[in-house]
């Protein structure tokens, strides 16, 4: 049983990662000016671009992080989790929002359903969500889907970090993702 570690970099200090247990494949994914990875997508567009690359060779359990993950969740339950965790899908942070329709007001009318519709193919009006996007995916919830449906997401992402009004719009949809693909399985 293989677990990942993929971790979305900008200019955070990972020395964090020395705390990783051992077994646990760490990729990162650096996109500061001297990175391994172009600036695009934020951490989602990131995420996506390990899958798409790695969508043969996927580890059976890989978790998502941003470059310093624990503004959003604690070190302790992260290093635990990331060994422990075999459920198909598993958030990992502390808060979570709803919102109903399209979006929260310091955003504007941001179109959720829409955005929805478009990448899953149905319309739902209630999403949940964590702060951080940062979850653990199994490979058999991954593989539930072809790998051109990890390059839409991940050009979805690269389009809707290019406007500062559209950025939030995956993260809000992000669980929602997530749990279709996980009540399909």
């Amino acid at each position: 049983m293989s677990r990942g570690l993929v971790v979305a970099k900008y200019k955070e200090d990972v020395s964090w990662l020395e705390e990783v247990p051992e077994g646990i494949r760490v990729y990162i994914y650096d996109k500061s000016e001297s990175g391994n990875l172009r600036n695009v997508g934020r951490d989602p567009g990131t995420f996506m671009h390990h899958i798409v690359e790695h969508y043969d060779e996927l580890d059976d359990w890989t978790s998502f992080v941003q470059g310093w993950p624990f503004d959003h969740y604690s070190k302790q339950l992260l290093m635990r989790d990331i060994v422990n965790v075999e459920q198909d899908f598993y958030e990992l942070g502390n808060i979570v929002f709803s919102v109903i329709g399209n979006g929260m007001k310091e955003f504007g009318d941001l179109p959720l359903t829409a955005l929805y519709k478009e990448l899953m193919g149905k319309e739902i009006l209630t999403f949940k969500f964590i702060s951080g996007m940062q979850i653990i995916l199994s490979k058999r919830l991954i593989l539930k889907r072809p790998k051109s449906f990890y390059v839409m997401l991940r050009d979805k992402a690269e389009e809707l970090y290019m406007e500062k009004w559209s950025y939030p719009m995956l993260e809000r949809i992000w669980s929602s993702i997530w749990n279709e693909l996980e009540s399909e399985l």
